[in-house]
């Protein structure tokens, strides 16, 4: 599919060339539906870094759309006060293990996702489990590790990123997977795996081995933890003495919490103190280039998120809830622009002015497609002035019996456009390229089908 959506784009290969290089360009003219074209084609694995979550999720699914294994990794929750997002933080785990894996093309996440921490690539290795059929393996040692993971040990049936201990049997139910798993040991030694329906009531499987993912982002040991609460104390010896109180009580609550499972999600305050066991996502992106979505944008972004960043550890400082080194619970501006500095860099703009005579800058001139092509007729009408502007037009339909409904709908023009019955959610004009990309979700809503007309077309009337 890709030879079908790059070829005739020659000025790709130009970008493509500075993107794999040691360079920095920028890319003018493009429309958000060809932003994640261009990305989806990417020739080397690619970070692309939208300025919001919404932007950050449709590119993820654009990409997705042109058969581009993309994963995007959203940003961390409230890293001050503490408060767990174990869902989100299951989502960022299961990008970085693709990553892991070498499964991701393209990295999906926003200006504020790079500042936050993560586990190191070799901790994120050690925590990942594996259990196989008959291998040689103790309860206790399982437990330990699941432990060291994240899992929290519970008495009833667990729920993703939980563990229950019950004799010789344990009961886990991984964040990477749709159905919990229970493990019966026999001696030194793995009896069997079973796979169990999320209620824990039926059997829906036997497995021959098991995989299972961290389930926390902050993998700590006790010794960890207790170098933390020392630099803790020491970086409060000058609070006030409500400020005192208040800091008090928080800490005492972390202390129940680290005391039951170091790598408690919940322990974000001891971000700061424990900084050496964590990076950023450029830790683990070796081999990989940048792509920017409407630079000025994100780099704005960037200093408002740091500026709200810093004011709020101020307040929150003033009343105990925090100390002002927890201003480091994320990374620094200086350590993310060094980390960007070092990749090669495509940024892309949709401004429209042209910009000549400046090494690094292309000029793809292309726009979105009209709303009104939804319109049976209408989208006739706009395939025929397509055709007549001289442009090639490629449609998608999802699927072959779409395809040939479509053959039906144009008629006399059929053989003068590209059909292919593959999945592309929203095309583009490209007028400097003289080509036309007709995505599905441009025509057809999810059910729809395609009707020829009963009567003649009527063109719009104008003014």
């Amino acid at each position: 599919m890709k030879d079908l959506y790059t070829k005739g784009f020659e000025i790709y290969e130009k970008i493509y060339s500075s993107l794999a290089g040691d360079k920095k360009s920028l890319v003018f003219g493009i429309s958000n539906p060809q932003k994640a074209h261009l990305a989806a084609a990417t020739p080397v694995p690619l970070l692309y870094i939208a300025d919001s979550e919404a932007r950050a999720m449709e590119v993820t699914e654009e990409i997705c759309s042109y058969g581009t294994s993309a994963a995007y990794l959203p940003p961390k929750g409230d890293v001050l006060l503490g408060r767990r997002t174990d869902a989100l933080s299951h989502r960022r785990i299961a990008a970085l293990l693709r990553l892991r894996k070498g499964e991701i093309r393209v990295l999906v996440t926003t200006a504020e996702a790079i500042f936050g921490y993560l586990p190191r690539p070799s901790d994120l290795d050690a925590a990942t489990l594996h259990f196989a059929l008959h291998e040689t393996a103790t309860i206790e040692s399982a437990v330990k590790k699941l432990v060291y993971a994240g899992y929290e040990r519970v008495m009833s049936a667990p729920k993703k990123g939980e563990f229950r201990l019950a004799g010789d049997s344990l009961s886990v139910f991984p964040i990477n997977a749709d159905n919990p798993i229970k493990i019966d040991f026999l001696y030194d030694e793995i009896e069997s795996i079973k796979r169990y329906a999320p209620d824990f009531l039926a059997v829906t499987g036997r497995e021959e081995s098991a995989i299972i993912a961290p389930a926390s982002e902050l993998l700590l040991e006790e010794g960890d933890v207790r170098t933390a609460f020392k630099r803790v104390e020491e970086a409060r010896r000058l609070q006030n003495r409500a400020a005192k109180v208040r800091t008090d009580e928080i800490l005492s609550d972390l202390s129940l919490r680290a005391a039951a499972n170091p790598s408690d999600g919940g322990l974000t305050y001891l971000i700061p103190f424990v900084k050496e066991k964590l990076c950023t996502v450029f830790g683990h992106l070796n081999g990989f280039s940048v792509a920017v979505d409407e630079p000025k944008k994100i780099f704005e972004g960037l200093s408002r998120f740091l500026i709200d960043h810093y004011g709020r550890v101020t307040r929150l400082a003033a009343d105990g809830e925090v100390l002002s080194v927890h201003k480091e619970s994320i990374a620094s501006e200086r350590e993310i622009m060094s980390a960007l500095s070092e990749m090669p860099q495509l940024g892309l703009s949709s401004f429209t002015e042209k910009i000549s005579g400046s090494e690094g800058a292309y000029y793809l001139n292309s726009a979105s497609l009209p709303n009104y092509i939804k319109n049976t007729n209408m989208f006739v009408s706009f395939v025929e002035d397509e055709i007549r502007e001289g442009r090639r037009v490629l449609v998608f339909t999802e699927d072959e019996e779409r395809q040939a409904a479509l053959k039906r709908l144009l008629g006399e023009n059929a053989d003068r456009v590209e059909c292919a019955a593959v999945r592309l959610r929203h095309g583009f004009i490209s007028k400097s390229e003289r080509i036309t990309f007709v995505g599905s979700g441009d025509i057809l809503s999810p059910t729809s089908a395609f009707r020829v007309p009963t009567r003649p077309l009527i063109a719009p009337k104008i003014g």
